[in-house]
């Protein structure tokens, strides 16, 4: 007997094998051949929705490493408008840094505040 998994590995029950879908495989072959004989396998178990705590983890984090991420390409530009003298290019930088720390808040509060009622 085996069972289909949610790769492209079918698993073995009898000894709890995972045979993957190559062609040159012999366990692969034996399962083609069971297949053949009229044999079904087991379906996949099924993958459970996410919580909406977990969604809510999952979206906070990608905000974050993308606040991260600008921020810090913002701190460069920053430096190298210091390092250059550019007092113009310096102001811009950091107005456009409080804009994205305040954009990053509001964010914040909106995600937590779609997840806060299931």
């Amino acid at each position: 007997m085996y069972k289909l998994t949610n790769s492209t590995s079918i698993l073995r029950l009898a000894d709890s094998a995972f045979i993957s879908a190559d062609p040159e495989n012999i366990d692969y072959a034996q399962y083609r051949a069971w297949l053949a004989e009229g044999n079904t396998p087991e379906p996949a178990d099924t993958i459970p929705e996410p919580t909406h705590a977990q969604l809510r983890k999952r979206e906070l984090a990608e905000l974050s490493t993308t606040f991260r991420d600008d921020m810090q390409v913002m701190r460069d530009s920053w430096l190298s408008a210091f390092i250059a003298g550019d007092d113009e290019t310096k102001v811009q930088v950091e107005s456009d840094m409080e804009d994205t720390r305040l954009q990053y808040v509001s964010d914040k509060a909106e995600i937590t505040a779609r997840y806060s009622n299931p």
